[in-house]
């Protein structure tokens, strides 16, 4: 079930040619004359033909992300393998959402929070909250919550944010980016392959500026998107995967808090039937019901509560009675510490009814000493538990159910963890159950691959079906191009307000100007099924200007722009000038696509023009007095007539004889006398003698009918988005060329270090050497000095001199000098290990040479001895014919161990 169908199609096609190449006359003559069966030729060429046709098996791979907030997590799914979740350097399955830039290196995950509280302008971190934002729209107060003292300017070009890391500004896009390389770089050492494809979660309250930003960032750092997913969808996939009653309809509510929101839907699993392999098979589905949010609440906000808590103590402390002094919240680096000593304080909350405070040395050396309890950080964030709750009546009334309706709610995400977040829920869907089946850090990443394996080419895959849901209403406005070719297109007019924006509509419709076209539409209403088109259809004869934008303001998140993109759509003056005189004005068809990304486009524009044209068509004779070959005529005219209905353009409808008519003339005109003739009117001429009904093939009578001809223009597009504007060709190279800028200074920062730590090992390994009896005793006292003070001046040069900024260059360099001079001690080791092993060759040698030798002389003398033993028994002496063989036996021995010694 794993296997690619491009490895099936291999066999088919290798299959199909032995069989077609094996059924060939010339073919089977050769069977019959090499005297082999079919079926054995059979199986030759259909290995023959896999060797042609079979190709090395591609091994797809495809990338679930959970791009969260503070973190993401990452899913890899591999023909032949599970699920694998990608573990990042330190073997954490999940890897925080942070970049730093520390003294011009770039530091990710856990090494970038290292240095949050000493660098905390340059460690950059919650930056996916600010994609696809406008700089206009935004109010700051993102910043100033987080305590975050960026350098943040406008991305005057397209509109967004821009981050200043030393003499170089980078966007939003391109500092995402760079954590999607990250992952790129782990996904490849753990997969032992390149990982391109990947499907990235989402949160349901994003809009188009947001899913697009993302795009483009995945984009720039390395992958291909195959599509974007809402997070509580990849986690209801995953749901699915997992669920065993399938018999009835089965409502769960996925409550999911992540670290800066909390995302709340509702799904309904049914079973459904579908054709598969000609066969009906059921199959498991899910439709979503309701996306409903709180895009301010999420774990970072107890966070942060706790935050404020502890700073107003600490100010306390500080001041005294004073209240208008010290005021920690001033100092960038003391926040740090405190949200990562808060964020622990609450872990531990969880599982203990109090928690310790202690933060060495908060500011100016003086420490922050506190404790807090459950049930005070409870009445603290006593209006966030209330906010959560009040989720669960708004996705049941989004999708006109009651709780009577519901199976189960599920918790998932990592801010359920509180314990009075669950107790809460608990209490509000009483007595409806509130379970965690599923993994609620990693559902919603296995959920992103498992449709990441359905989405591409190298996977077959379980079915399941799945229709989602798209939050907001968007809409289209219509009017002439020409009428607002004077209206200013700078970026202060594309970066309008809102309320300016609706004044206009509201100014336009007032003016009820008949003279002036305007056309309204909505394409998308709140809670539309995704992946669907529509058309908007329409008679007009000037090029129009198309404005796309959101209808409803009030459900899209703070500092969301209310125009998406205007599109300038032309070809339509040219085509009514050409055609409106006489057939009137052209209908335009616009064809809008909402994605399954959720992303809203105009794919398809054209206008059309319906023309009625007279054309020739041939009468149906009567059957009475329809010949033989007239017949075949009269019905291959038909045939030909009915399908000439089906083209656009003027075509002949005169009918040309097939090849049996022209068998049939032949034929007639062989047996028929040669100076037969007939008229154009398909009467025979009155000096001629009449043909029989055989021999006559009079032509069909015509008359004339309406047709109707439609000329289609496809027109042309050209897109102006709003801002903050998408990346475009131009900027994604400029944004390629600043990551491999970093990615080279990244490098040449490893190979110093690898290089340093090369030599700093040789420094101390060969001190150490000199140490060794070895070493004292075949090496002079003059040697080893030389060296020692090579050694000491290299120190000195490492960790005083030019060493301590030294490049990887001069480490390499560096070593090469101080190798040469330690070199006489390397080569007389060298020796000595030879020699050593030279004597342990010559002593196995020798004594193996000598065990033979033993071993062959005892076997002779014991022979000599049993024959003399005989022959002494004869004439009563055995002691004269031992000692002389004892004797030659002993100096043969020796001779040849000398011998050996010679040749070795």
């Amino acid at each position: 079930t794993q296997s690619t169908w491009g490895d099936k199609k291999n066999y088919v096609h290798a299959f199909i040619f032995a069989c077609v190449f094996s059924s060939s006359r010339p073919f089977l003559s050769v069977f019959k004359m090499m005297s082999m069966s079919r079926g054995v030729v059979l199986c030759v060429l259909v290995s023959v033909s896999l060797c042609l046709f079979s190709t090395t098996p591609v091994q797809g791979a495809a990338l679930g992300i959970d791009w969260g907030s503070d973190f993401f997590k990452a899913s890899l799914v591999k023909p032949g393998s599970p699920f694998q979740i990608i573990e990042n350097l330190v073997s954490k399955r999940k890897t925080p959402n942070a970049v730093s830039f520390y003294h011009g290196q770039r530091n990710y995950g856990e090494d970038a929070l290292a240095y949050k509280s000493k660098d905390p302008v340059h460690t950059f971190s919650y930056l996916s909250n600010l994609l696809g934002k406008s700089f206009n729209e935004s109010d700051g107060s993102f910043f100033a919550r987080q305590y975050m003292k960026y350098k943040v300017k406008e991305d005057t070009e397209r509109g967004g944010f821009a981050f200043e890391v030393g003499d170089t500004s980078y966007s939003t896009e391109e500092i995402v980016a760079m954590l999607f390389r990250h992952l790129k770089d782990l996904t490849k050492a753990q997969a032992r392959t390149d990982i391109v494809d990947a499907v990235i979660t989402v949160p349901p309250f994003w809009s188009q500026f947001e899913r697009q930003a993302i795009v483009d960032a995945a984009q720039l750092g390395g992958f291909k998107v195959l599509a974007l997913i809402h997070e509580n969808t990849a986690a209801a996939i995953h749901y699915a995967i997992d669920r065993l009653d399938s018999n009835r309809t089965h409502n769960v509510i996925f409550y999911n808090m992540g670290s800066s929101s909390t995302k709340v839907s509702l799904v309904s699993y049914f079973t459904m039937n579908v054709t598969e392999h000609r066969k009906n098979v059921s199959i498991e589905a899910f439709v979503v019901k309701s996306h409903v949010w709180d895009d301010s609440l999420g774990a970072n906000e107890f966070d942060l509560r706790l935050v404020e808590h502890f700073a107003d103590i600490y100010n306390k402390q500080r001041n005294g009675k004073n209240a208008n002094g010290f005021e920690i919240r001033n100092n960038g680096k003391a926040m740090a510490k405190m949200i990562k000593e808060a964020r622990r304080t609450k872990e531990i909350l969880s599982a203990n009814r109090e928690a310790p405070m202690y933060v060495e040395g908060l500011a100016d050396d003086i420490d922050l000493r506190s404790s807090i309890t459950r049930s005070e950080f409870e009445r603290i964030s006593d209006d966030l538990f209330q906010r959560a709750s009040s989720l669960i009546s708004k996705v049941l009334a989004d999708a006109n159910m009651t709780l009577a309706d519901v199976d189960v709610v599920e918790l998932i995400g990592g801010g359920i963890r509180v314990p009075r977040i669950q107790s809460i829920l608990e209490e509000t869907v009483k007595p409806v159950p509130v379970a965690q089946h599923l993994n609620g850090d990693e559902c919603m990443a296995t959920g992103a691959a498992f449709y990441a394996a359905n989405l591409s080419t190298a996977f077959r895959v379980r079915k399941i079906g799945m229709t989602d849901v798209f939050a907001f209403p968007m809409g289209v406005r219509l009017t002439d191009l020409a009428a607002t070719a004077n209206v200013d297109q700078s970026v202060g007019s594309m970066l309008s307000s809102t309320a300016e924006e609706e004044k206009e509509e509201k100014k336009e419709e007032e003016d009820g100007d008949s003279k002036v076209f305007s056309k309204r539409a909505t394409l998308v209403s709140h809670n539309n099924r995704l992946n669907v088109r529509k058309t908007v259809a329409f008679t007009h004869d000037q090029d129009l200007l198309c404005v796309l934008s959101h209808d409803d303001m009030s459900l899209l998140p703070k500092g969301t722009s209310k125009r998406v993109a205007s599109l300038n759509i032309t070809g339509i003056s040219a085509m009514a000038n050409t055609y409106a005189a006489k057939l009137g004005k052209p209908k335009v068809a616009l064809t809008f696509l909402l994605s399954a990304s959720g992303t809203t486009d105009l794919v398809k524009a054209e206008a059309t023009v319906e023309e009625t044209v007279m054309v020739p068509v041939e009468k149906e004779k009567p059957k009475n007095a329809t010949t033989k070959g007239a017949s075949k005529i009269a019905s291959s005219t038909v045939n030909q007539t009915a399908d000439s209905n089906t083209t656009n353009v003027n075509e002949s409808t005169q009918a040309e004889p097939t090849k049996a008519d022209s068998e049939a003339d032949n034929s007639n005109n062989s047996s028929s006398d040669a100076n037969s003739e007939q008229t154009s009117n398909g009467t025979a001429s009155s000096d001629q003698p009449e043909p029989t009904a055989e021999q006559t093939t009079p032509e069909a009578p015509v008359e004339m009918r309406e047709k109707k001809l439609i000329h289609r223009v496809s027109l042309q597009i050209e897109t102006e988005p709003a801002f903050p504007r998408p990346m475009d060709s131009k900027t994604m190279r400029e944004g390629r060329r600043k990551l491999e800028v970093l990615d080279k200074i990244d490098q040449a920062i490893k190979d110093t270090a690898a290089a340093k730590n090369h030599l700093e090992s040789f420094l101390y390994s060969t001190r150490e050497l000199l140490l060794a009896d070895l070493v004292q005793e075949l090496t002079a006292d003059s040697e080893r000095q030389a060296i020692g003070a090579e050694l000491e001046e290299l120190e000195l040069w490492l960790y005083e001199g030019e060493g301590i900024n030294g490049k990887a260059t001069d480490y390499k360099k560096k070593y090469q000098a101080v190798y040469k001079v330690c070199e006489v001690v390397f080569d007389k080791l060298k020796e000595h290990e030879k020699k050593q092993q030279l004597e342990s060759a010559m002593n196995q040698s020798v004594n193996g040479s000598a065990l033979n030798e033993s071993t062959t002389n005892s076997t002779l003398n014991q022979s000599d001895a049993e024959d003399n033993s005989t022959q002494a028994e004869e004439e009563g002496d055995t002691s004269a014919t031992e000692e002389p063989t004892g004797e030659s036996t002993s100096e043969s021995t020796q001779e040849e161990s000398e011998g050996v010694k010679e040749e070795l």
